[in-house]
């Protein structure tokens, strides 16, 4: 539930290692072991657009991301 004056929730579930399918840059896939969560993130429609909840998100992906390569 989001209470005003807020307008959105985010939700960051804990860092967990997970096999996940890497793909170099010929195309060929491996399989390794890296730190993976979960995003989510709850906002009221009237305060933002979908747009702008996906680019937030892009952001925060982006910028967890940087952190993990060092």
């Amino acid at each position: 539930i989001i209470n005003q004056p807020q307008v959105a929730i985010l939700d960051l579930e804990a860092i967990k290692k997970q096999a996940v399918v890497l793909t170099d840059p010929e195309g060929n896939d491996s399989i390794a072991i890296r730190p993976m969560t979960i995003v989510g993130l709850s906002w009221d429609h009237r305060a933002l657009d979908g747009v702008q909840a996906a680019q937030f998100l892009a952001t925060v992906k982006r910028n967890l991301e940087g952190l993990a390569a060092g």
